[in-house]
């Protein structure tokens, strides 16, 4: 093997185990958004999720959904592995320009073959004996792919529970609103559940309730991709189906321009605004405006009539659908492109004639 060889198989072994430590860091440790997109993460995902994505849609509908379930834990499992394949393949590249000054016990001459063998039996601190280095520089690279493999063991050991705390606490709010405004949760059924004319404080704190839960979920989407991939533990029920009920409600509600209700509506409708803005690009998806409109001259007057009989002051009458229609479009196309991603169909915003929530139905 000529010396170019060596030095290029050592050259892209270094980068490919950078890459690996680098995502690892960034995905499990890292509190923030990292600041480059061509993560492992990234493109694993970009590259395993369309292909789930299809395989549902030619499933019956309960099997599709069945598969959904399983999609968040089958792809941290399919992520961990393929960190360890690149960490083989990459401390392979090592030992084989370094020269493959390996022991094999069965006689064979060294191949690359052989040292993915070694690297794979290091990595996962096998130690089968049959094969074992014998020049310094096979030893250092036996000993620091032991001491990675250790290390990624451990990160992955504490990273699926920090996962499935993340979740629980976002499903608290999801299972909340079945209650609050049905399922799946609309509008005006949030606002006819929560507010009864008189007394705003039921609702401007359920508001604020949600406006900490939008910002904590866009903390850990942020940090914890994954998570956004989790389904709800009930039917009709999703995140993103919550974060687009209180965001309409919140149109409603800036656009009328109720005073003992507006103040507290701007801010969780900003935050959720911002959750949606921030995860689209950032998971590269393409917003698009649903197939059906959610927001017709129907639908407006009909809303107008509901939340004027829920006792909801609406300033502007003349203007209330020009400002209701502007408010709704700047985040409606971004939570359809997300729905149409992960395959989570967003709410109306008009409830149903006859609402029946998950807890009265039953299992």
């Amino acid at each position: 093997m000529s010396l170019a060889l060596n030095i290029i198989a050592i050259a892209l072994g270094l980068f490919l185990i950078q890459a690996v430590l680098r995502d690892a860091f960034e995905t499990v440790i890292l509190p923030r958004r990292p600041s480059q997109r061509r993560r492992i993460t990234i493109l694993y995902t970009r590259a395993t999720w369309p292909v789930v994505r299809r395989l549902v849609r030619r499933l019956p509908a309960a099997a599709g959904e069945g598969l959904l379930n399983y999609s968040g834990p089958v792809w941290i499992l399919g992520l961990i592995a393929c960190w360890a394949a690149i960490l083989i393949v990459a401390f392979a590249l090592l030992g084989w320009g370094a020269g493959s000054h390996y022991y094999i016990a069965v006689g064979d001459p060294p191949e690359f073959l052989w040292d993915l063998y070694v690297s794979g039996t290091t990595l996962f601190t096998l130690g089968m004996g049959d094969v074992y280095p014998l020049s310094t520089a096979a030893r250092v690279i036996a000993v620091s792919e032991a001491g990675v493999g250790l290390s990624l063991l451990a990160l992955v050991i504490g990273y699926v529970p920090v996962l499935y705390n993340a979740f629980s606490r976002r499903e608290v709010m999801v299972s909340l609103l079945d209650a609050r405004a049905g399922s799946p949760p609309t509008a005006i059924e949030l606002l006819r559940r929560g507010f009864d004319g008189v007394d705003a404080a039921p609702l401007v704190s359920m508001l604020s309730d949600f406006e900490r839960w939008g910002a904590e979920v866009l903390e850990v989407y942020l940090s914890y991709p994954v998570v956004m991939y989790y389904r709800s533990q009930h039917d009709r029920q999703s995140w993103l189906a919550a974060v687009v009920a209180v965001a309409d409600a919140c149109a409603l509600l800036t656009s009328a321009g109720d005073a003992r209700l507006e103040r507290q509506a701007r801010f969780t409708f900003a935050v959720l605004r911002h959750l949606l803005i921030d995860i689209t690009p950032y998971m590269g998806i393409e917003p698009h405006p649903p197939h059906e409109t959610r927001i017709d001259a129907t639908g407006i007057a009909a809303i107008e009539e509901q939340m004027l009989a829920l006792g909801i002051t609406i300033e502007d009458r003349a203007t209330f659908a020009t400002r209701l229609r502007a408010t709704v479009d700047s985040y409606e196309s971004l939570a359809n492109g997300i729905g149409e991603w992960i395959l989570t169909p967003i709410p109306p915003l008009l409830a149903p004639a006859v609402v029946v929530d998950d807890w009265e139905a039953g299992a």
